[in-house]
């Protein structure tokens, strides 16, 4: 990758202001690909790679079936030349000079379209518009090649549809929608549901003790955590906030003993 030049009248170009807004991009992405006469190896692979790292990572398929469309309309275009040496094959961007000016510019690391050897794509043809390398992910080739058949087809491999949830989890889905609404969409949605499936499936709480417990500590100002939650369940949080240790012991203790006096526990005759 290298550091180029964005000159002001590129963008009332002609030829850019034919291009999308993506393509536009794609097309100054490419000045940084190729080396400094203008040539880099025609390869979408690797084009996403140094380009859209982080949307290759994402989804890359998508990525890179765009890059792949938005290269054959730059050749459509005439913007860059797609050509082939020694069946290898290469992108050249067209008035490489125009667009950039490279002092001390670095040797030609590849064979240019003007080369003796090099042939290059019709982008009107069947061969400008397939892949320039082997299928994408998750797509297969098909074709007969047993018998020297020389056609070759990428078509897509279904994907699998999405497993239904189980009972359990359309149970705990169900149970932190009720919650949620109760309070009206106020807490992050996946973090509600951690604490309910927790309270559901460690606790045996029912969706309406959940709902009572979710309210209670969003009224009284509380962040819902399995702390907070399992504390209103166990009686420990009231409207004036947190219970202390002493208080939760003395809470214990009476229900145990009886009741306090001067500090001292007595039972109940």
């Amino acid at each position: 990758m290298r550091i180029r030049s964005i000159k002001p009248e590129f963008w009332r170009s002609d030829d850019v202001n034919e291009m999308t807004i993506e393509d536009r991009l794609l097309f100054i992405g490419l000045w940084s690909y190729v080396d400094d006469n203008g040539v880099g190896i025609d390869r979408h692979s690797s084009i996403c790679a140094d380009l859209f790292a982080h949307d290759l990572s994402v989804s890359p398929h998508d990525t890179l079936k765009r890059v792949q469309d938005g290269l054959s309309r730059l050749h459509s275009l005439g913007v860059i030349v797609r050509y082939s040496v020694e069946n290898k094959d290469y992108l050249e961007i067209v008035n490489w000079s125009k667009h950039q000016k490279i002092n001390r510019p670095s040797p030609g690391r590849y064979p240019t379209s003007d080369g003796a050897k090099a042939k290059t794509h019709d982008p009107l043809t069947d061969d400008s518009v397939r892949p320039h390398e082997s299928s994408l992910p998750g797509t297969e080739e098909q074709g007969n090649r047993g018998t020297g058949e020389q056609g070759k087809k990428a078509t897509r491999k279904r994907v699998a549809a999405k497993p239904e949830p189980s009972d359990a989890e359309k149970h705990i889905n169900d149970v932190t929608d009720a919650a949620y609404e109760a309070i009206n969409k106020s807490a992050k949605y996946i973090a509600l549901r951690q604490v309910a499936k927790w309270c559901v499936n460690d606790r045996g709480v029912t969706a309406e003790q959940f709902t009572a417990a979710v309210v209670a500590v969003y009224e009284l100002g509380k962040p819902i955590t399995k702390q907070t939650i399992g504390q209103q369940l166990d009686g420990y949080l009231g409207r004036g906030g947190f219970k202390t240790r002493d208080q939760q012991a003395n809470d214990t203790a009476m229900a145990v003993f009886g009741h306090q006096d001067d500090g001292a526990w007595m039972l109940e005759a």
